[in-house]
Formats: structure tokens, sequence, C-alpha cells
């Protein structure tokens, strides 16, 4: 199978980025995925520097589940098992340059990649200098990474490896939306598990149902309240607020009194990696009904036996 993909990166800092990302501090392959990190010169030692400390060198050779991500070999392998998790098969193949950039840099660009029999994606990221905190390197790593998973199911949606959802192009790209959320939220508990981060999914007060027989369509509550019909430039929040939407009522349905989760309540999480397989696997169109939660069904991808070992 054939891509044609173009990458496009805008990040609207302030600063000039004067030197070229000529340095790799991680590449390599887990399955049929391959990666490679790159970065400016000036932020090689910030970059690489924290990965190197003996505590993260011990961490990176247990791969249990339960327990963070402590490299980019670890990340991306993490990143595989999770949407092989989500998608019930082996992942397609994928071939991804990330691209890291200081913080506040004024970066914007677009590479075009044709290739055969794999993903090509190549997008850039911020990074933090060397004086910032452990815990900011780690969470740049697992954003970068999780975004990156986030546009690798765009591309298997554009490409027609994903069946689309909905009657109008309005209504497939706001499940197109939802989905590529979902597996960025899963990518990302993945690889903070064990950890205290939260992620949380509201409601979104712009995002209205509309009840119409058996069914209900979407519509935008404007600033003044106003209620109109959705545009294309309405799918990417509404594809988040129906993600949100789904996943905050299987956790009710759980149990759950707050649709937040803590990265080391395994049950919590492998609730939210439940949804989101039941929207891979058995998807419906969110642009004209809410998620049947009964439908969903709890199959853990943490497992409490990791804890023992």
């Amino acid at each position: 199978m054939g891509y044609k993909i173009h990458s496009f990166t805008r990040l609207n800092g302030s600063k000039r980025l004067r030197e070229v990302p000529s340095v790799t501090i991680s590449s390599g392959r887990t399955e049929n995925w391959e990666w490679e990190v790159r970065t400016i010169p000036s932020l090689a030692p910030s970059a690489m520097g924290w990965q190197h400390k003996s505590h993260v060198d011990r961490a990176a050779t247990d791969d249990r589940r339960i327990l963070p991500a402590a490299t980019w070999e670890q990340a991306f392998k993490r990143a595989f098992k999770t949407v092989e998790y989500l998608t019930g098969r082996v992942p397609r193949p994928l071939k991804v340059t990330m691209i890291l950039v200081p913080e506040g840099t004024m970066y914007e660009k677009t590479v075009i990649r044709d290739a055969q029999g794999y993903v090509p994606l190549t997008f850039a990221f911020y990074y933090p200098e060397a004086d910032s905190s452990e815990n900011s390197h780690f969470s740049a790593m697992s954003d970068a990474v999780a975004r990156s998973i986030y546009e690798y199911q765009h591309v298997l949606y554009r490409n027609g490896t994903v069946s689309p959802i909905g009657t109008s192009n309005v209504d497939r790209s706001i499940n197109d939306e939802s989905r590529s959320q979902c597996w960025y939220d899963s990518a990302l508990l993945s690889l903070t598990a064990g950890t205290h981060s939260v992620s949380r999914w509201g409601a979104d007060p712009y995002m209205k149902r509309i009840k119409i027989g058996s069914e209900s369509a979407l519509a935008v509550v404007t600033s003044s309240g106003d209620v109109r019909k959705p545009s294309f430039s309405d799918t990417a929040p509404l594809g988040v607020g129906v993600e949100a939407e789904t996943v905050a009522a299987y956790l009710r349905s759980r149990g759950t009194a707050t649709a937040q989760v803590v990265s080391n309540d395994l049950g919590a999480m492998n609730a939210v990696l439940s949804v989101c397989r039941a929207l891979t696997q058995n998807p419906h169109d969110l642009a004209t009904r809410e998620y049947p939660i009964e439908q969903v069904r709890f199959v853990p991808y943490f497992s409490e036996d990791d804890k023992q070992k």
C-alpha cells in the first residue's frame, strides 16, 4: 500500500530556530515500526542527559505495563502494544521522525514523503532546556509519542485503512477526530502508567445534542448562546467533545464519580482503554447518537499481576 503524507507542524513561538536539527538522540525499531528522534546541537545535552541517569537506566530494563516508559525506545514499544490492543491486530508499519526544538521556538514546516508499505510521519515538538525538571522531560517525551499516535490514526483513516463513519463529510470528520483523540489518550495513559499524572474528560459547553426521534444531532452553542449546525471548522473540538462524552459515560457506569483518571488507578485506566477499543473495533456514528455504553466490553490492558512481579 502506498502513502503520500503531508506532515505539517506549526509551533507558534517567538524565538527563531537558528540551528539545524542534525543530532540523532534516539532511533530504533519495534516490530514493524521505526523511529528517529533528532534535535539541534544546543538542545542535545538536555535531550540525552536525563535518559542516561542511573535510575532511568534501571527503569528501562523493566517492561511491565504498570510502570511509566523511561526511554524513547520503551515509549514506542508501549505505543505499539497500545495500538495493537485498540485495533485487535498488528499495526500498520510506521516510520516516524520526531524533531525536538526548544520551548518558545517559532517553527512551521511541511514535510512531504512518499512511501510504499509504511506510514511516513515527520513532526516537531517542544522540548525543555537542560535546567528543567526531570518530570518536564518525561512529560515532553510522553506527549510527543502520544501525539504521533494521534496523527497515525488520522493517516489510517484518510488512506482508507480505517473505514469512515458518518453520512456527511462533517460527521465523518467528527468521528475520525474522536477516534484519534481516544488513541492519544490511550497512548498517554500507557506511557504514564504508575505515575500521579491526571487525565480529565470534561463536558464541552459549546457542544449540544438535539434530540430527533431516537437519534440526536450535534449542534454548536455560540458565545452568545445561539445554537447552529456544525461546520467543518467545528469538527476537531466536536470530535474531542464526543470522545469525552463517551469516556465519561462509561466511567460513570462503572461507579466513577468524576471523569478524571490518575495514572496509577489500573481499573479506571483499563476502563478508558476499553472505551477506546470499542470506539475503534465497534464504531458508531457519534455525530448522530451517543455511544451505547452497554456495548463497551471491559478488556483490561493493564494487569494486576504485574504488581506482584
